[in-house]
């Protein structure tokens, strides 16, 4: 195979944004260096010795070429799945397939347990055993938690000290509950639970303003959408 065309498919795999089977690679070719289907595995040959990624077959088709290793893709689409929750292998496999192009099952299975061995070995992730399931998270999930606990525990406070009569006096849980502080940071995490999809919201339609004194009845987010409900998403684990 010309060396000019197999540089050219190297070039135009370097420049792809996922795994290209060589009919794919042959048509972005110019017309100057032309490969027919018949050279194909001439070409897959060429393709084999030089400096990209073979990738198996999505399906019935033919192997793939890449710059990046399903190691690689794997790693990156978990690690980000892991900073906004925990996750367990079932959801990780159901998640993170997409990002995976075309892995079958079994070796994203496999390729996503060996990777968070991997990670618990070298402390990038924890895993903690709930309900029977083991569910993996990422050490700045973990703080990022802990500090929206924390913002919560000072609204609290803050609020406390905003309606008390002097120290030492009561404020009435209800009053706490309906502070502005103290509601900033429910809305708060209930969008990051939305975003992060663990919770679905139910957006609110009804007149606008809405009065102050029920703004604790909704939820809203920075773009000043209001949300009336909150439900756990119907799927299987």
């Amino acid at each position: 195979m010309n060396q000019e065309i197999v540089d050219a498919c190297v070039a135009r795999i370097r420049e792809a944004d996922k795994p290209l089977a060589l009919a794919a690679i042959r048509k972005l070719l110019p017309k100057p260096l032309k490969v027919t289907p018949k050279q194909e595995p001439e070409l897959a040959l060429a393709l084999d010795a030089a400096p990209v990624v073979k990738w198996a077959a999505a399906g019935k088709g033919k192997p793939r070429y890449w710059h990046r290793t399903l190691r690689e893709c794997a790693t990156t689409a978990l690690m980000d799945a892991l900073l906004k929750k925990p996750i367990t292998l079932a959801l990780a496999l159901k998640d993170l397939k997409p990002k995976l192009f075309g892995a079958s099952k079994p070796v994203a299975e496999v390729e996503l347990k060996a990777l968070l061995y991997e990670l618990q070995a070298a402390g990038k992730v924890h895993q903690e055993v709930l309900d029977r399931k083991v569910w993996y998270f990422s050490p700045q999930w973990a703080a990022a938690f802990a500090g929206q606990k924390t913002r919560l525990g000072e609204a609290i406070v803050s609020s406390v000290q905003a309606l008390e009569s002097g120290p030492g006096n009561y404020v009435a849980v209800y009053k706490l509950r309906t502070a502005a502080a103290v509601n900033a940071q429910f809305d708060e995490a209930a969008i990051a639970l939305a975003d992060a999809g663990e919770l679905i919201l139910s957006a609110y339609d009804g007149p606008r303003p809405v009065p102050a004194e029920k703004a604790h009845e909704f939820v809203q987010d920075s773009q000043g959408l209001l949300y009336v409900g909150l439900a756990r998403p119907r799927r299987e684990e």
